[in-house]
């Protein structure tokens, strides 16, 4: 039945004749893995990861994918034991987690998972000079511009993200961002 095991062994029995026999046969439930896929700044859930699973002698057995909401839901009939977990592609921006995670799972119960994923981050670094030579204050071209203020927004969403300021050299330089388009 669903959400059971099958039970492949043979049974035997004798029947008599005149008599009635009788055998009965216990199904275990099966075992169950709820895997979340997390980032680890934000605590949402990562769509995209790519799993495989594993069983106690370190035979593949099944490939999932996190859902839209980071999930992974397995159920293909999963008995008892020991098994191992490895993320095999990361999520788009995020850093590959390729360590083999033991887990165990027992008959009729889910085993919960929590998976953080780190993402992947860059700077924006801006170098401000004058492109003339500027008779205000007298800097030649390519003298650097200090003090300059910068907004940097995130270019789906248009919201700030960060504010930086040139330095003496003209130079300024972003918090780490996630891997996105910016403006």
């Amino acid at each position: 039945a669903p959400g059971y095991l099958l039970d492949t062994a043979s049974h035997r029995i004798e029947v008599k004749d005149g008599q009635t026999a009788t055998l009965e046969i216990t199904n275990h439930k099966s075992s169950r893995i709820l895997l979340h896929k997390v980032d680890k700044d934000t605590g949402k859930g990562i769509y995209g990861a790519v799993f495989l699973l594993y069983d106690s002698n370190h035979n593949p057995i099944g490939e999932y994918v996190t859902d839209q909401d980071g999930y992974i839901y397995a159920d293909d009939g999963l008995a008892d034991g020991r098994y191992y977990l490895r993320e095999i592609k990361a999520a788009d921006g995020y850093v590959l987690d390729p360590e083999l995670k033991t887990i165990y799972l027992r008959y009729g119960s889910t085993t919960e998972i929590e998976w953080t994923n780190t993402p992947i981050r860059g700077q924006i670094q801006i170098v401000k000079t004058s492109e003339d030579y500027n008779s205000m204050n007298g800097w030649p071209a390519g003298t650097p511009i200090p003090n300059t203020v910068f907004e940097v927004y995130n270019a789906r969403t248009n919201r700030l993200v960060d504010t930086i300021k040139t330095d003496k050299n003209g130079l300024a330089v972003s918090k780490p961002l996630p891997l996105a388009r910016y403006k």
